[in-house]
């Protein structure tokens, strides 16, 4: 299979929609950063994915 090697950011990563999102992401060759508030339960078996980064903070906060 060859790596597209795109970069996505999927905002609510951790949640139960978002966390399939960056599963079906990297199983097609996409780099992804997850963007999480909180808790990242849904995405801790990426943490060791080399084309998945976590991103902490919110979406709302320009300033972050």
């Amino acid at each position: 299979m060859k790596k597209n090697k795109r970069k996505v950011l999927v905002t609510g990563a951790s949640g139960f929609v978002g966390s399939h999102l960056c599963d079906k992401l990297l199983e097609k060759g996409y780099r992804v950063a997850g963007l999480i508030y909180g808790e990242d339960g849904n995405i801790a078996h990426l943490k060791n994915n080399e084309d998945f980064e976590i991103v902490n903070g919110d979406i709302t906060n320009y300033e972050e």
